[in-house]
């Protein structure tokens, strides 16, 4: 049976967990079909790779401010654009790379039943602990 996977990360560049997904997701793709989105847009170069391996990138960032209120309203529009991919492609199952994608995909994912399977690729202190207590508790 074919199964439809959805692959989150925060951003499509040329890091560790970035390398880490296409791994995985070509890994998984034999026999399933394999759609990829990120919080934000990623170069043109990243989405011609994903184009070669086969995989379906479905856009969801959206532009935000810097202001607390319009990035809070900016994750409330992704969290909405991720369950619209989740309903409309008929996923089985979510696979999510870093803090917030992880956070979003198991928000929009656990709503619809669909199991998330979430990866950290990196020290969260080292990245979120001069940011203060709560930043960092929510991280991990």
């Amino acid at each position: 049976m074919s199964l439809n996977y959805l692959f989150v990360i925060d951003r499509l560049e040329n890091g560790g967990a970035e390398r880490q997904m296409l791994k995985i997701a070509n890994y998984m793709s034999t026999g399933n079909v394999i759609f990829v989105t990120s919080l934000h847009t990623p170069s043109s170069h990243i989405l011609r790779l994903i184009e070669d391996y086969g995989f379906f990138y479905l856009s969801i960032a959206v532009s935000s401010g810097d202001s607390f209120l319009s990035r809070v309203f900016g994750a409330f529009k992704l969290f909405k654009s991720l369950r619209y991919i989740i309903k409309q492609h008929k996923i089985h199952r979510c696979i999510s790379f870093l803090e917030w994608s992880n956070l979003l995909s198991i928000l929009a994912a656990n709503r619809e039943g669909i199991p998330v399977y979430t990866n950290i690729r990196n020290y969260l202190s080292s990245q979120y602990g001069s940011r203060g207590f709560l930043v960092l508790k929510t991280a991990k």
